[in-house]
This record gives structure tokens, C-alpha cells and sequence, in this order.
């Protein structure tokens, strides 16, 4: 694998599967928090990201520019140029997920 700089940030606590069918929008709350744990705040913000439609190359230095001023550890500048990379990591980690719970083989 290509060896990557990513910048450290204090570690958050993450939801790990912030998307659409998990968010109450009225209510403002998350639900089905069995995948919780400390981590990367970036791959959250990806995930809601993604669910919000940025995925197809809208504007994810506008979410970053929005998450920092909303006291997000990371700065907008560093989230902005991750964001892609990290929606590409969790798409490929739905993919493999979607496969494993599906039974899929290699056969």
C-alpha cells in the first residue's frame, strides 16, 4: 500500500455510519450507534457527505467549511482536500460490508 501523510487530530468519538437511514432529521439525533467508537471525525463527515449527495464531486469544502465553523477538530483547509479520499475509503468499505453480510464468494 502507498504510504499516506495524514495530519493527527485529537481522536473523537464517531458514529461510524452517519448516513441518511440513521439520522431523526426533525429530532436532530443520530440512531443505531453499534458501531461507535473513538476515531477519525473526516470519515464521519464523509459518510453524512455522501448521503447528502456530495459524492458526485459537489462541494465538499463548503461541508468542511461548515463542519470547522461549527468547532470540528479538523481545519477546513486539511478537511477539504481529505473529504474525497475518505469517501472513497468508506464506499469500498460498504462495498466489502455489503458483501460479506450477503454471502458473497469469490467462487
Amino acid at each position: 500500500f502507498p504510504k499516506v501523510n495524514c495530519p493527527q487530530f485529537p481522536p473523537v468519538n464517531c458514529h461510524h455510519d452517519p448516513g441518511p437511514g440513521n439520522f431523526v432529521a426533525g429530532a436532530g439525533q443520530f440512531l443505531d450507534w453499534e458501531y461507535a467508537a473513538v476515531g477519525n471525525p473526516l470519515f464521519d463527515l464523509a459518510v453524512a457527505g455522501q448521503g447528502l449527495g456530495l459524492a458526485g464531486g459537489l462541494d465538499w469544502a463548503r461541508l468542511a467549511a461548515a463542519y470547522a465553523a461549527a468547532g470540528g477538530v479538523v481545519p477546513a483547509p486539511v478537511a477539504a482536500r481529505s473529504l474525497p479520499a475518505w469517501a472513497a475509503f468508506a464506499t469500498a468499505g460498504g462495498r466489502l460490508w455489503s458483501a460479506a453480510v450477503t454471502g458473497w464468494s469469490c467462487s
